[in-house]
């Protein structure tokens, strides 16, 4: 989402920054895009119904379609078939995880499973998600968690699925560690000396050589 005219909607731009362009226009707001992995769809989050819901379009802005209706959902994240939608809600008037077809559908919830929306490996085999004070890592289609690890700020997977990257933000300073998926002690991998790291918007490059982040 970029702020422009007073308002805040998706845009989109080619890797080097050049030929940005705005995907919704209005006052509403509507931000945080996701692409389904085809990239033929994004996914984000819109409050052109009055409330904070999930829609989908197609990548060049058209055929909108809403996917959620509740009191307010958000950290939106697609299974690696682009099939399902996993995202946080508050139907039931507490924060719980659901998810629902990318084309439309009965949304299900996964409160028993998940606190939050699960994060992918990038060969769609595992999937890690926060569950009563710890991340656990389990088969992408679901199953018996196979790891679990002292973790609540989990992020992403490292490119080569071997280790999931996280955030420690002490004393006002951010930086970003690695937990080898073996069990072995976290490992950290910045050092800076200020900024204050936010979690939700990070990214590896697909080479795993760089990490873009705010």
């Amino acid at each position: 989402g970029a702020f422009a005219g007073g308002a805040i909607n998706v845009w989109v731009m080619d890797p080097d920054g050049g030929n940005a362009r705005a995907l919704t226009t209005g006052k509403e707001g509507s931000w945080g895009g996701t692409f389904t992995p085809d990239g033929s769809r994004l996914v984000f989050i819109s409050r052109r119904s009055g409330k904070q819901n999930l829609w989908r379009m197609d990548a060049d802005g058209g055929n909108l379609k809403q996917l959620t209706f509740g009191q307010g959902e958000y950290v939106p994240r697609l299974s690696p078939d682009g099939k399902w939608l996993f995202y946080v809600s508050w139907a039931t008037g507490r924060s719980e995880c659901w998810k629902v077809p990318v084309d439309g559908g009965e949304a299900v919830s996964l409160a028993a499973k998940m606190d939050s929306s699960p994060v992918f490996s990038r060969d769609g085999k595992l999937m890690a998600f926060p569950k009563d004070g710890r991340t656990l890592v389990s088969p992408a289609q679901g199953g018996e968690p196979l790891k679990s690890f002292d973790l609540t700020a989990i992020l992403l997977f490292a490119p080569d699925g071997k280790s999931l990257t996280f955030v420690r933000n002490q004393e006002g300073v951010g930086n970003f560690w690695r937990q080898p998926l073996d069990g072995a002690k976290p490992v950290q991998i910045t050092h800076f000396t200020e900024y204050w790291l936010y979690g939700p918007g990070v990214a590896w490059s697909p080479d795993g050589k760089q990490l873009a982040f705010i």
